[in-house]
């Protein structure tokens, strides 16, 4: 799964540029005002029901918007709604609750990392994983206004000794079709990244959703 994740750079105008740099048709000056319109302040922490933003496609062009980490399922007799963070991209185009977001809400979540838990003597240490390179990671997601909720593939190498899924990540040159492509197209981008992943362990104070403070390696 993918239940938190980060967008850290230091201010709005880094932001700008890591984000352009990440999805081809941004200009950084336009969307570096729009940020700090916005009011950017870099997040170390996000997780389910918190806001962040969301990259979508409108008259044929990708913009920024801001969404909420999760999608509400319905309530059923006896059984309430529950917050949904995580789609598979397996059943994705086809489980009630995403199919219809699939085709019409395809999005992206831009990030600078992810984290995932490793159980080890009863208790749950996290990881933070990041590109390499330090560029921005592009999560494939559906979008039902405002929730949404992040697509997720089997683990890559990096990630299989600490989770068995990881967050889709969709690159650059596949922006487009993403957002704006033909369902089977886009639902072909929905594989295990193998751009290189760098990880590290970090406090487990950030188990705590609270714990929003800069990302440090630990041990």
């Amino acid at each position: 799964m993918c239940g938190r994740l980060s967008l850290s750079a230091p201010n709005h105008r880094a932001a700008a540029v890591l984000l352009a740099d990440a999805v081809p048709g941004f200009e950084v000056e336009g969307l570096s005002q729009w940020l700090a319109r916005s009011d950017y302040r870099p997040r170390y922490n996000v997780g389910p029901s918190q806001d962040h933003w969301v990259v979508r496609a409108r008259g044929g062009r990708a913009i920024l918007d801001r969404g909420t980490f999760g999608l509400r399922s319905e309530a059923r007799p006896g059984k309430p709604s529950k917050l949904v963070i995580n789609a598979r991209a397996e059943t994705v185009a086809t489980t009630p609750l995403f199919r219809a977001s699939f085709v019409r809400g395809r999005c992206l979540i831009p990030a600078d990392g992810f984290f995932e838990w490793e159980r080890r003597d009863g208790q749950r240490q996290p990881w933070w994983f990041h590109r390499d390179d330090g560029k921005a990671l592009l999560f494939a997601a559906v979008l039902e206004p405002p929730g949404f909720s992040i697509i997720t593939v089997p683990a890559g190498p990096q990630l299989r000794g600490i989770h068995e899924r990881m967050p889709a990540i969709i690159e650059a040159d596949a922006v487009t079709d993403w957002l704006g492509g033909d369902p089977p197209r886009a639902h072909e981008l929905l594989r295990t990244t193998d751009l290189a992943l760098a990880s590290m362990q970090v406090s487990p104070r950030f188990n705590s959703l609270t714990h929003d403070a800069a990302i440090e390696q630990i041990g």
